[in-house]
């Protein structure tokens, strides 16, 4: 006699009872009702927190088990083998007996189920960073102004800069994992420029758009490819001289600019590269009044955003969309609740556009907004740094956690990097961590979401210094 077993469903069995004859076959005597088999399935939930990066080199992971389990579980540090060298734990948390290194954690947790076996196992990441400068800090030759940092393919790390020791001249460089490397000639723009904004695109091709000197203070936009920086389209592509430049790519790596027209009220126009040349996006005018502080983002769907402070409006907050080739207003024009400084925009992946600036209603302290699909509403506490906050910058990682760089005017304004952990706003690493003032601060999260922030440096005489937060060294 042998019983079979056949699956019915996934965690279902019917069960068939047969004999076997003399001439080698099998008979079905009778069949069983159906039986669920008890199959271990992960139950385990992790907390929240810690959030990553972390400034901790002895993080505690915590979760909860299955209601009416062992309350038993097996834990093992960067390795899913947990059948070996696993440690047993009798409570829902977890820490390393050292610290941990810097970089990526993955604890995996199993929990003891009746009869000896072990739930599927369960995991959480952690990211540590450690706090320190990227490379020497000071790298450039000499005194920067504009300074803007972006990522590149890889995590390549990209700063461009108004560039004294070239003449005041365009000069880009990047992190080659040692030290801090000309992307081209320095000073590579003909004349002295005003202002710089960089983007670089997929593919790792670094784009900056200027105020160009040497054609009437218009913008110029250049791209380094074939290892030379080239024009993209003609130089000096506005209509007239410009002011409070904005440089995107959009998600297939077309170029965008955004900028204010001084000799047409004093507007917003947004410009697209299409080969051969440059053209207008959007109709109708943009600001009631003049624009400033204008900075440009896109969502997923290469919808593009545009925020600024508007003169019109009390140099508020506005934040408009382009929408079937029109700009409208996303919420009540100047919604912010008084004049600002510095606004940063970025959309997330899911499309909700966040902006951050030095909110003057709040004395000057850092303010973050972001858009509920009805109107404009505040990211935990208006004004939420210690001090004044100088030269916000506005960062979302991959799970749309807002960061905001700043120097910080509690700490005689060297730089502090906040974010916001789904209740209040926290330091990354400490507050004023740079050696002196920082000017310029500029942010950017490398894919792993640890903040890099670019700087005037005061102790190397405003050369740029580029450092991550994190724990001491």
């Amino acid at each position: 006699m042998k019983t079979l077993f056949k699956k019915k469903s996934c965690y279902r069995y019917a069960v068939f009872v047969a004999s076997l004859s003399l001439t080698n076959i099998w008979a079905i005597e009778k069949s069983l009702p159906p039986k669920s088999l008890s199959i271990p399935t992960t139950s385990i939930v992790f907390d929240s927190t810690p959030r990553s990066p972390l400034s901790s080199r002895l993080p505690k992971w915590t979760w909860k088990g299955e209601s009416g389990r062992s309350g038993v579980f097996r834990c093992k540090l960067d390795n899913d083998d947990l059948t070996k060298g696993a440690v047993s734990v009798n409570k829902g948390e977890f820490s390393p007996e050292k610290p941990l290194s810097e970089g990526r954690h993955v604890l995996y947790v199993q929990e003891l189920i009746q009869g000896g076996t072990w739930s599927v196992p369960s995991s959480r990441e952690l990211i540590l960073s450690k706090r320190e400068a990227v490379g020497a800090p000071g790298f450039t030759p000499g005194t920067t102004s504009f300074i803007t940092l972006k990522f590149g393919k890889n995590d390549t790390p990209f700063v461009a800069f108004s560039d004294k020791a070239h003449g005041l001249k365009a000069s880009v460089m990047k992190f080659n994992g040692k030290s801090w490397v000309l992307v081209g000639s320095a000073g590579f723009s003909r004349q002295y420029i005003n202002e710089i904004q960089l983007a670089v695109s997929s593919t790792g091709i670094p784009y900056v758009a200027y105020k160009d000197n040497s054609d009437n203070y218009k913008v110029t936009v250049m791209s380094f490819k074939n290892r030379i920086w080239q024009s993209v389209g003609n130089s000096g592509i506005s209509p007239n001289q410009a002011d409070d430049i904005s440089l995107a790519l959009d998600p297939h790596d077309q170029p965008y600019i955004a900028f204010r027209d001084l000799e047409v009220g004093e507007d917003i126009t947004v410009m697209k590269y299409v080969v051969p040349k440059w053209g207008v996006v959007g109709t109708g005018g943009i600001a009631q009044g003049a624009a400033q502080s204008i900075s440009m983002d896109f969502d997923s769907s290469g919808i593009p955003y545009i925020a600024f402070t508007d003169r019109g409006i009390g140099s508020k907050v506005s934040v408009m969309k382009l929408v079937a080739g029109d700009w409208e207003n996303l919420g009540s024009p100047g919604f912010s609740t008084g004049a600002a400084d510095r606004v940063t925009l970025a959309v997330s992946k899911s499309g909700v556009p966040y902006v951050a600036y030095g909110d003057m209603s709040q004395g000057n302290k850092a303010t973050v907004q972001r858009y509920n699909g009805f109107g404009w509403e505040p990211v935990g506490k208006e004004g939420f740094s210690e001090g004044i906050a100088y030269h916000t910058s506005l960062a979302l990682d991959r799970n749309a956690t807002p960061y905001v760089a700043f120097g910080d005017g509690s700490h005689k304004i060297r730089s502090t990097v906040m974010r916001f952990n789904g209740v209040a706003w926290e330091t990354v690493g400490p507050s004023g961590f740079s050696s002196a003032v920082a000017g310029d601060c500029t942010l950017a999260l490398s894919s792993l979401g640890i903040p890099y922030v670019a700087f005037q440096d005061g102790t190397f005489g405003d050369r740029a210094t580029v450092m991550k937060t994190g724990f001491d060294p």
